[in-house]
């Protein structure tokens, strides 16, 4: 399990935010995240969503996160 703040720290460290919230889905190992950023502009879903589980990845990987 990991603190939504650390989420958002992660978060913020690596990319520029005009929006962004971390929601607790169950229990602490699904989270939620809404990201509104710039450094998304001309980028796929995809291409975003990859932006976000690479900066998440230990923690997924570790599992500390289970779905994002």
């Amino acid at each position: 399990m990991i603190e939504l703040r650390e989420i958002e720290r992660k978060i913020k460290e690596k990319i520029k935010t005009s929006h962004l919230e971390v929601v607790d889905l169950r229990g602490g190992d699904h989270i939620q995240v809404i990201v509104v950023s710039p450094d998304f502009e001309n980028k796929s879903l995809v291409e975003q969503h990859k932006i976000i589980y690479d900066i998440l990845s230990p923690e997924m990987k570790s599992n500390a996160i289970h779905a994002l």
